[in-house]
Formats: structure tokens, sequence, C-alpha cells
């Protein structure tokens, strides 16, 4: 596993999607090219549990406010799992 800080994967996790999003907008994908950084990415999230790929998915890919995740976890829980997903996520983005 990496030895990421939490606020070291968030910055690596947001930058993926950042990029992520971009090359969704400009339709960036050619025939015959490796796998695509968005190919990757969908790879990685899949074989996250469903609450880390519920908190990476609205956290980063859908930019949803800020406070969205207290209806459903306390404060403890959601940092807990997301930093779990971050690492985990990016493991699987790093093989």
């Amino acid at each position: 596993m990496n030895n990421y800080t939490f606020k070291e994967a968030e910055y690596l996790v947001r930058f993926y999607f950042d990029v992520r999003n971009r090359q969704k907008k400009q339709k960036d994908t050619r025939e015959g090219e490796e796998e695509t950084l968005a190919e990757i990415m969908d790879y990685a999230m899949a074989r996250l549990d469903e609450e880390g790929r519920r908190i990476l998915h609205n956290e980063f890919e859908l930019n949803y406010p800020k406070q969205w995740w207290q209806d459903y976890y306390s404060k403890s829980s959601y940092y807990a799992i997301k930093g779990r997903a971050m690492r985990s996520f990016l493991a699987k983005m790093h093989r």
C-alpha cells in the first residue's frame, strides 16, 4: 500500500478526477489508443466497496457541496471511509 497522508491522497485523487472530467468534456478517446485514464479509473472505482465508491463519486466526480455527507455519515465515519477509499483507489491506479 502507499504511505500518502490524507491530504496528499485527496490531492492526487482530485487531480485524477479533474483530468478525467476534462477528457470526458473533450471526448478525448481515440481508436487503437492504449487504455485511457477514464478506463483505468473505472476499473479502480469498480473494485472499491459501495460506500467508498459513493464518497469518491459524489466528492470528486459530481462535485457535491462540501457537507453533502452529513445526512449519511458521522464525521469520523465519513473521514475514515473516505481515507480508506482514496488510498485503495490510488493503490489500484498505481499498479
